[in-house]
């Protein structure tokens, strides 16, 4: 796409991007070695219940935070801060089978042709993004990548380096998409953008769209970007990645 654009998309990495299991048991795997031998078969059996069945642990977020959960009070920041980077090395290393959620690709694709800013925003280090976007045949759909975000309470300094408020009306020009309701959902809503939730529908959890897989919501998502950007009119944006 060339040029920028009024209505930025913001997708999220982990569980929506990059799919799989291997990065979070890296993760896993590097905090274990911290811990007493009960201690990691604690984590071990929980990240495995919880990976099987997240509907059944409503009290994680998502993967990591099974880990970090375990982590806690157990392991120094430093430590903990130490075993993630190592997992996220292993990613750019191509160590792990990770894939893209079927549909993404078309979907970056019709977002581009609506004249969207397709945007990655991760709280992620950027070591290992590129390297998998490349990896996954999705690099050349992203128009940026703004990693090290500090989902949730990063939002409006991200929300202000995407220029996703219109000047005139002072509507939040945007969506974002994730899996993380509390990340990725809840702060873009409140600010008044759209959002895409992939996960089982829930009531507590409103969003724009919602559905178990980002395929089902692929035409909704682009329905909805379309009708936005026909109302984006005077909006400006200045991205920059």
């Amino acid at each position: 796409m060339n040029g920028d654009s009024a209505f930025a998309v913001a997708f999220d990495f982990d569980g929506t991007v990059c799919l799989g299991d291997g990065p979070v048991k890296a993760y896993a795997e590097a905090v274990c070695a911290h811990l007493d031998r009960d201690d990691a078969a604690t984590l071990n059996d929980e990240l495995e219940r919880f990976l099987a069945c997240p509907a059944d642990m409503p009290k994680y977020s998502d993967a990591y935070d099974v880990v970090q959960a375990h982590a806690a009070g157990r392991l120094t920041v430093e430590q903990s801060q130490d075993a993630y980077m190592r997992s996220r090395r292993m990613l750019a290393e191509g160590t792990f089978d990770v894939r893209p959620p079927e549909g993404l690709e078309s979907l970056l694709e019709r977002l581009g042709e609506l004249g969207c800013r397709r945007v990655l925003v991760t709280n992620s280090p950027m070591i290992g993004l590129r390297e998998t976007l490349d990896r996954l045949g999705v690099l050349e759909g992203f128009d940026g990548i703004i990693a090290g975000a500090a989902k949730p309470g990063g939002w409006p300094k991200v929300i202000e380096r995407l220029s996703a408020v219109r000047r005139r009306t002072g509507e939040l020009s945007m969506m974002s998409i994730g899996d993380y309701w509390t990340n990725d959902i809840a702060p873009v809503r409140a600010a008044g953008g759209l959002t895409a939730f992939i996960h089982e529908p829930d009531p507590s959890l409103p969003a724009t769209i919602t559905a178990p897989t980002l395929r089902q919501m692929v035409d909704d998502i682009v329905d909805v970007c379309a009708a936005a950007t026909a109302d984006a009119g005077g909006a400006e944006a200045a991205f920059r990645d």
